[in-house]
């Protein structure tokens, strides 16, 4: 067979707000004019005598990973332009940390109308990245532009994906993305036909005829949360007559170029043999800041999942490059399921995921597969953030309950340490008055204890409206006469040692410490997980702060709530320790059934919502 060329990456021009608004993840420097022409096509204009660098988040060549995971024999970068310009052509790479530009060519160009240049880019080097800069000898339009590549016929994948994505009351999200995906991927002439998808409606808001079109499926369901939302996504895609290699998880409340999904599209159809079993993970861009990088992977360690890489701001070449790091895949890693790429196989040999409603699906299933992942810049979308979304029944119950799930299921030794992390945290809660936050915590504790049979029961809408009751109600700042500084609530405060010995042998004064002797002036601290005991010590009332909604709750000292959580938190450890073995071994046992297309046709009761 002969060689195949092409266009892997399209160079993207910010003409859609709110993206638009981050011209630094496009190019580098000011803002510049980007429109659309009258035929359609977004369009750059480059003022004269200037330089411009589009090493960027979106517009540079991952060259390292290209390299690695796939068999291409040659990479071309094609720019659509007019003007009289010079194109540089440039790597980048990190020593000590800190970003390093080579320049590998220089070429001068008259283009009296638009035309497309063609500039190879060399393999033989260690670069991480290749980007072009532009300098403009005259006023210059930027019509776009793609990296292709050469392959040989024979390298290329058979590749099917179905997008299932899962969603509850999120009508314009998801039609935006129906639309996308209808008109930017299916009707593709190269891809189009390898392109499905699947929506999982939880909350039967939607119309069948709105969503269904070709190669776009809908399917009403039960209120079963995320995890049973995915579980019906990926039962319909094993069900599907096209043979599919590959599901896409993807969050319904999402900003998402389809630039994106075609990325992850040529990395499979290319990918090397040794690589196929590994899963693509997309990155989440924080939507309210739209320049910072969130995670893109994340693991189990100490009892608790932590992110492979730190928020970074993605408008800094350094960062990029960072980002782009090729380091070991971690043991126990997973990926975030508002972006993950699984071959379809996974499913077929380990089963569908844990019915555990929300939060923590996504982790067990990478776990129990073992997970080897792949991440890129630019393979990614924009999601809500999580500091306005902490409750006590997401980041206490169902965080803790489905850990100490997760970690019996699958046989893992993670359980002393997820113990110790959550009853450390009741303390702290207990010490910051967080009395239903403590109380989610010691539920989520006692019915893990239950056993599995607690969860083969479908009884999500009942546990949520019953654990939601513990959430916080918070009251706008201006109810409260309190001075807040919303610059100085995450500041840590020098700390006291003599009150700090204090603090902790009274629990915070709820312990052998008189009223009087507390300070009824409001404490301002924060309302999520973040702990500054220095300045909550001693104040018989703390304003929990929530920074980004300018909203708070009044949490005030009360001994007599102490004394019952502390009771109970006696009462459950000592249950625990005597039945711990037997709890653990009876999900172990239990474990296959849970995933089994058995167990969640019942659950889902798929005949009736169809």
């Amino acid at each position: 067979m002969g060689e195949k060329r092409l266009s892997i990456q399209n160079i993207l021009l910010p003409v859609e707000e709110p993206q638009a608004s981050q011209w630094n993840l496009y190019y580098q420097g000011a803002e510049l004019i980007c429109d659309t022409s009258d035929s359609g096509e977004n369009r750059l204009f480059m003022g004269g005598y200037k330089e411009y660098n589009f090493c960027s988040y979106f517009n540079a060549l991952s060259i390292e990973k290209w390299k690695k995971y796939t068999n291409i024999k040659k990479f071309y970068l094609i720019l659509d332009i007019e003007g009289k310009f010079e194109v540089s052509l440039d790597g980048y790479h990190l020593e000590a940390e800190v970003d390093q530009r080579t320049r590998y060519l220089k070429k001068k160009f008259q283009n009296d109308s638009r035309e497309k240049v063609e500039i190879e880019i060399p393999l033989d080097n260690q670069e991480m990245l290749f980007a072009f800069s532009i300098r403009a000898y005259s006023d210059c339009v930027l019509y776009g532009g793609t990296y292709d590549a050469i392959i040989d016929e024979d390298e290329l994948n058979e590749v099917n994906i179905a997008i299932s994505t899962t969603t509850f009351r999120k009508e314009e999200y998801i039609k935006t993305n129906v639309e996308m995906i209808k008109n930017e991927l299916i009707s593709d002439p190269y891809m189009g036909e390898h392109w499905f998808m699947h929506v999982v409606d939880n909350g039967r808001t939607l119309e069948r005829e709105e969503i269904e079109s070709k190669h776009i499926f809908y399917h009403p369901n039960k209120n079963v949360g995320g995890a049973g939302g995915f579980a019906r996504g990926m039962i319909e895609v094993l069900d599907q007559k096209e043979p599919i290699t590959h599901i896409l998880l993807m969050d319904d409340d999402v900003l998402i170029y389809a630039e994106a999904l075609k990325r992850t599209y040529y990395l499979l159809h290319m990918i090397k043999e040794k690589y196929k079993e590994y899963v693509i993970s997309g990155a989440m861009l924080n939507l309210e800041e739209m320049n910072l990088f969130w995670e893109d992977t994340a693991y189990i360690s100490g009892g608790v999942n932590r992110a492979t890489k730190e928020p970074r701001d993605m408008r800094k070449i350094k960062n990029l490059l960072l980002n782009e790091n090729i380091i070991g895949n971690f043991k126990d890693a997973y990926a975030a399921w508002w972006y993950c790429c699984i071959p379809v196989d996974k499913v077929k040999e380990n089963g569908l995921p844990l019915p555990v409603f929300i939060r923590g699906d996504d982790i067990e299933f990478g776990v129990r597969n073992q997970f080897k992942l792949i991440t890129m810049n630019g393979i990614s979308l924009w999601h809500m953030g999580f500091a306005t979304k902490y409750s006590a029944f997401m980041n206490g119950y169902q965080a803790f309950r489905n850990l100490l799930i997760m970690n019996a299921c699958n046989g893992k030794n993670f359980e002393n340490d997820i113990i110790a992390t959550f009853e450390d945290r009741i303390i702290v809660e207990l010490h910051r008055f967080n009395y239903n936050v403590a109380k989610a915590l010691l539920d989520a504790w006692n019915d893990y204890m239950k056993g599995p049979k607690f969860i083969e029961e479908e009884r999500c809408g009942e546990i949520l409206s019953e654990k939601s009751k513990l959430n916080a109600e918070m009251k706008d700042l201006k109810e409260f006469d309190v001075n807040v500084n919303l610059t100085d609530v995450y500041k840590v405060d020098p700390i006291n040692y003599i009150q700090r010995v204090f603090y902790r042998l009274t629990q915070n004064g709820q312990r052998f410490w008189p009223r009087k002797w507390m300070d009824e002036t409001p404490a301002v601290i924060s309302f999520d997980e973040f702990y500054n005991p220095q300045r909550e010590t001693f104040h018989s009332n703390l304003l929990a702060v929530n920074v980004y909604t300018k909203k708070a709750e009044m949490r005030s000292i009360d001994k007599k709530k102490y004394k019952v959580l502390k009771k109970r938190l006696k009462y459950i450890k000592n249950k625990y320790e005597k039945n711990k073995d037997k709890i653990r071994q009876e999900y172990r046992e239990e474990q296959p059934y849970l995933v089994s297309r058995e167990f969640w046709n019942k659950y889902l009761e798929i005949e009736k919502y169809q």
